[in-house]
Order: structure tokens, then sequence, then C-alpha cells
């Protein structure tokens, strides 16, 4: 059994933080939008020279903290609490949780940053006492303000939802910000409901939320003409076929609600498709898609499409397939996220996706696999190669910890893996890997692993993969049948080296003639 729900323990896996004591940040003259990221209790003063909204909130998993919004006579002018996500079922009373937005005139403000009870019904969250503090002015520089139907009225927002369908809204507005080569959308808290994709199809676009209150939701049974709640590049248009990426775009501060139990159509229903150079998804919840949250994806199985991604500071949980896809992606950075209870791989990354760096990420309870890294189930030759896998925690994933096939020349290092329900890290026909350095602990939660890392062959064997200093820990002697192992004679000229391993009935399995052991106690 999966675990049912999952707290995340921490994001910085492998150093324990300490709060510090208050300290006040001057800001200066606020005129644009700002982000911070610090630790504990802390004060900010700003000064506002002009008649403005001023939206505060703190990132997503930021749980466990209320902020406070003071005037220059030190009057309390608003307060919230940041719950983080708690759980889907409960219908419990709770504190004021969300952003503040207010209305404000010109003066000297003070914000305050404290720590607060963490709720009972928390669900997901980072611990590590750290926090984003967050601040967008209606009137920055080339900034749009849209609201729902539900939002608050606070200013006076460009355009607002009619509750049905707000897609051609949200459309509209970005349609404006052609016109102005770009610029910020900002989204006041509210749900707007989708049921066709909002086409971000410019470069130099920030879309940002106010928060995880701010819920783009797709429509009972939405048939998405085009996949993607927010959608880049499509090849029915040819001048936007031919951009074959967009460059600048960045998504955050935002939860998107894939509203599966309603049915949405399969093949449509995905959190984002597209194509992006040097852009971002940043501190978005992704959840309830029937098929992948995060999906960056070409619309061609060519060369690389998508290159210089970040996703980072991401939920993404629930989702039927994938929760995090990095498909045709070069050299992108997928960091500090959780991916929990997705219906097959937390984090996927796959067809020809390179040199990507998958770092200090929680990755729990998922269907397949908690990180694959693989060709793609079409496209065989489109091999990922040299992706670094580091610093993850990865536990309760069904079948493997770890999995990559027909990959070549990557890394998996100092990440923490357990309670797999089959192998750890299973590498399968694949060359030129080095996994060092991990800590593989604790038996299987669903009966005897066949071993913590397995080398595999399919017509091609797994051969020169470094397999160094790693730590097996094991709760019984009955725990593994091997702590490594080669399948068959297929897997050759590996070395195993310097890997501790938890008993001596737990052997190392060397089949190839010319592997090599040395120096594992």
């Amino acid at each position: 059994m999966l675990k049912k729900y999952f707290i995340a323990m921490t994001l910085n896996l492998y150093f324990v933080s300490t709060c510090v004591s208050a300290t006040v940040y001057p800001l200066g003259i606020l005129n644009n939008h700002y982000s911070v990221q610090h630790q504990g209790n802390n004060s900010y003063q700003l000064i506002l020279i002009q008649p403005d909204v001023l939206s505060i909130f703190l990132n997503g998993l930021n749980a466990g903290y209320t902020i406070a919004l003071y005037d220059q006579k030190n009057f309390l002018l608003d307060s919230s609490n940041c719950l983080g996500v708690v759980d889907y079922a409960y219908r419990g009373p709770k504190p004021k949780d969300g952003p503040i937005v207010l209305f404000l005139k010109p003066g000297n403000y003070t914000i305050q940053v404290t720590h607060s009870p963490i709720h009972p019904a928390l669900r997901y969250r980072n611990t590590d006492m750290t926090y984003t503090l967050n601040l967008l002015l209606d009137h920055a520089p080339k900034t749009l303000v849209v609201a729902a139907s539900d939002s608050a009225v606070v200013g006076q927002p460009l355009l607002s939802g009619n509750g049905k369908n707000d897609t051609q809204m949200l459309n509209d507005a970005i349609t404006l910000l052609k016109k102005m080569q770009g610029g910020t959308l900002i989204l006041r808290p509210g749900t707007y409901h989708i049921n066709e994709s909002i086409l971000t199809t410019l470069n130099n676009l920030t879309v940002t939320g106010t928060g995880w209150r701010t819920v783009l939701r797709l429509t009972d049974g939405a048939k998405l003409y085009r996949a993607g709640i927010f959608r880049s590049r499509f090849m029915d248009n040819a001048p936007n076929d031919k951009q074959r990426y967009f460059s600048n775009q960045h998504f955050m501060h935002l939860a998107m609600d894939g509203n599966k139990m309603s049915k949405p159509y399969y093949q449509t229903a995905v959190g984002n498709f597209g194509t992006y150079l040097d852009s971002s998804f940043e501190d978005i919840h992704m959840h309830h898609f029937p098929r992948y949250g995060f999906d960056p994806h070409g619309n061609d199985f060519g060369p690389t499409t998508t290159k210089r991604l970040t996703i980072k500071n991401c939920l993404a949980d629930h989702n039927d397939e994938d929760g995090i896809v990095c498909d045709t992606c070069a050299d992108s950075l997928i960091q500090n996220n959780i991916t929990d209870a997705n219906g097959r791989h937390g984090i996927n990354i796959c067809t020809g996706a390179l040199n990507n760096i998958v770092e200090r990420n929680v990755v729990t309870n998922n269907g397949v696999n908690g990180i694959t890294v693989q060709p793609g189930q079409a496209h065989g030759l489109l091999l990922s190669n040299n992706n670094k896998l580091s610093l993850n925690f990865i536990s309760n994933n069904l079948r493997s910890g770890i999995y990559i096939y027909h990959g070549h020349l990557n890394t998996v290092l100092n990440n923490k893996i357990g309670y797999s329900g089959e192998n750890d890290i299973h590498a399968r026909a694949v060359t030129n890997n080095l996994i060092q350095n991990n800590m593989i602990y604790n038996q299987s939660a669903r009966g005897m692993l066949k071993t913590a890392i397995y080398l595999s062959a399919t017509d091609l064997g797994s051969t020169f993969n470094q397999i160094i200093s790693n730590h097996i820990q094991a709760a019984n002697k009955g725990t593994y049948e091997y702590a490594i192992a080669e399948s068959s004679g297929a897997n050759d000229y590996n070395l195993f080296a310097d890997n501790h391993l938890p008993y001596p009935q737990t052997p190392i399995r060397v089949v190839g003639v010319h592997t090599q052991t040395r120096n594992n106690q």
C-alpha cells in the first residue's frame, strides 16, 4: 500500500536549518515586483510614492508562517496565515489563508513574517524553515491585472471573468501584452474556469497568480482543442509552428486543477504543453490532471526543442500519469519540487532529454517509478543522456526509486532512496553511467526486494558503468536478495567498488566476465 498522505520532511535533504533572529530589511521605494528568500522571523520596510494595490504572499509550500502588514503608525492593516496544502478531504474550520491584497496610499509600510502553528490537516510543505516572500504591484511597469468572478474587489482590474468560461478573457489580456511587446499578467486570487487552451504565444511573458488561492480549473468535461491549459506552440498554425520555441516565459504563484473527477478529455487535459527557451515554472501546484501535470513537450521528435527551462518549488500530486515530464528538454533544471501520488512516474526525463539537472526533489508514493530516465516509448533512438540526478529524497514508489533505460553518461549522486516496490535503482541497457554515494535504506514496503542496485539487459547489456561508494542499509538479513547485481552475462565491464553492504547474506552478484569488484564492505 502506498502511504495515503505524505508531508515533505525537507527539500534541503542533507542540511538542518535553524531559525534566525528577527531581522529588519529596508526595501526602499517599491516600484516593481519583488521576491526574496529568507528564514525565520523578519520585518520588511518599504515606501510607496504613489497609490497602488499591493499583493503580499508566500510560496505555497511555505506553511507555518503568518504575514502581517502595518502602516507607518504601526497600525495593523491585514494579516494572513500560510497553511500549505491541507488534506483534500478536510472540511473543518481553518484560519484565514492566502494573500494580502490591499489598496494603499503613499507612505511607509512594514511587513512582518513570523512563525505560526502548523495546521493539523497539513498535507505538503517544506520544513527547512525558509520562505519566499512575494510582492506584486498593480502599476508596476508593463503589468496588467485580471480578476476571477469570485475575486475580492480591490483596485481596478483590466478584465474580470464570468464564472463559467474565463479562457477568452485571459487570451484577450495576453493579446494586449503582445501589443506591449511582452509584460506581466497578474491574476487576482479566485477560481478561473478554463475550457480551452490559454495561448501564451509571445516572448517575454510572465503570468503570475497571487499564491495558490489563484486557481486555474478545467471546467466539467472540458475538451481542449489543443493540449494544455497553457499552450505556446502548435502545428496547425504555420507562423506559430515555424517558431520552434518561445523565450523568456515565466509562469508562477498559482494552482492548476485538472478536475479529473469530471472527466475532461484525456488527451488534452494536461497543465502545460509547448516548447520553451530560458523560461520557468515556479511555485505552482499542479494536481488532479487525468494525464500529465507539467509537460514541456515538442510537436515533433527531431532535435531537442526546449532549452534552459527551470521547474522549481512546485508541487505535482495526484495526476493520473506523470507529475513532471521533461520531454526533449536540454540544459534544464528541475529543483526543489514535490511529486507525490501520481499514477505513473514522479519525474520522467525522456525522449532525447540531454544535460538536465534533477536535484533536491521529494519524490514519493508514485504508481510506477520515482524518477525515470528513458528514450520514450515510440522513439527508442532518441536517448536521454548526460543527465544528473542528485540530492533527491525518493521513497515508497511502486516499482523503482530511480529507473534508467537506454541512457548513457547519466549520473546518480547523493540521493536517498528507500521503500521501493522492486529495485531501488534499476539501470537497464545503459552504458557509462555513474551511480555514487547514494544512501539506500530499509526494507521494501511490499515484501522482499530483488536488489538494491540492479543492472539488467534487453537486446543490449549494461556495460562500463561505475557503482561506487553507495551505502546500503537493511532492517534485517532478508531484506535484499542481492545488494548489487547484474542480471546476465550481457552486462559486463562494470565496476563495483567501495560500496557498504548491509549483511554478508546480501552479496554482490557478478555475471559479466570482465566486471570488477573491489573494497566492498
